[in-house]
């Protein structure tokens, strides 16, 4: 999001009128020559929903200036420049159920819809414990067999989904199970 705001004075140093919009220029390297014309706005701010992440991006705004039929465009306004980065953790998990059978706790939970999924860690925790996480890589698919479950305990289960930057959301929703 490109905010800004609207130009004090004129060329010639008079109060400016009010802009009739503005015109948003992005470049790769911020070098004179380079800046591209993405976008228009009547007011700020601008959002520009076409970068990638840890990609570095200059921008410029120019204001714009309607009378009857002729334009005219502000001088370019200083550049600034931004390396947008992922900070922003997935969906926590959902409908997280454990099941205790043959010797083992079946763990099973509502896939992501996150594009940038990496995969999943299963946390257990007993009687208000810390949680540990039991999985040592990834998980890639939404289910998950605990066999180390012991007889006679009683398992709280977390799940948290991790994106390819490593955002971890938060926990799911604790699942409890009690094995015999």
């Amino acid at each position: 999001e490109l905010n800004w705001t609207a130009p004090l004075r004129s060329v010639q140093g008079e109060a400016a009128p009010a802009p009739s919009g503005y015109r948003i220029f992005r470049s790769p390297t911020g070098a004179a020559g380079t800046f591209a014309n993405i976008g228009e706005t009547v007011t700020p701010p601008y959002l520009d929903a076409q970068f990638r992440f840890d990609r570095t991006y200059h921008y410029l705004v120019r204001a714009i200036f309607k009378s009857d039929n002729s334009i005219a465009e502000s001088e370019d306004s200083n550049a600034v420049t931004i390396t947008p980065r992922d900070v922003f953790p997935p969906a926590e998990p959902k409908n997280v159920t454990a099941v205790y059978s043959a010797g083992a706790v079946e763990i099973v939970w509502s896939a992501s819809t996150e594009p940038d999924l990496a995969g999943y860690n299963v946390e257990r925790s007993e009687a208000g414990g810390t949680p540990a996480t039991l999985n040592k890589d990834l998980l890639r698919t939404p289910i998950f067999r605990d066999a180390t479950a012991q007889p006679n305990h009683h398992y709280v289960y977390r799940v948290t989904a991790v994106d390819l930057t490593g955002n971890v959301s938060a926990p799911s929703a604790p699942a409890e199970v009690g094995t015999r």
